[in-house]
């Protein structure tokens, strides 16, 4: 009868419950790690967009560069080609 006591009030069933450690309190360490997890956790996240971020743009920058030199040597193989035409 206590056990379905317990269970209609909300709290666990003593017989089958969790272990003891795990009922147990979280301790100095364990609340040190999360506080250092969630301050240095956000900072990790915008150091990889950040670096995503940048390692994008330099993609897009080698690609214009190279776009460039490509309509470069087009034009130049281009003059080089009418004018050996003109000669023909």
């Amino acid at each position: 009868m206590a056990t379905e006591e317990t269970r209609i009030a909300g709290q666990p069933a003593q017989s089958g419950a969790q272990p003891a450690a795990a009922r147990r309190p979280m301790g100095v360490r364990g609340t040190l790690m999360l506080l250092v997890l969630a301050i240095v956790l956000p900072f990790l996240l915008l150091a990889a967009l950040g670096a995503q971020r940048n390692l994008r743009d330099e993609q897009l920058a080698a690609e214009e560069r190279a776009l460039t030199r490509a309509r470069l040597l087009s034009a130049r193989v281009d003059d080089l080609v009418g004018g050996q035409l003109i000669w023909l």
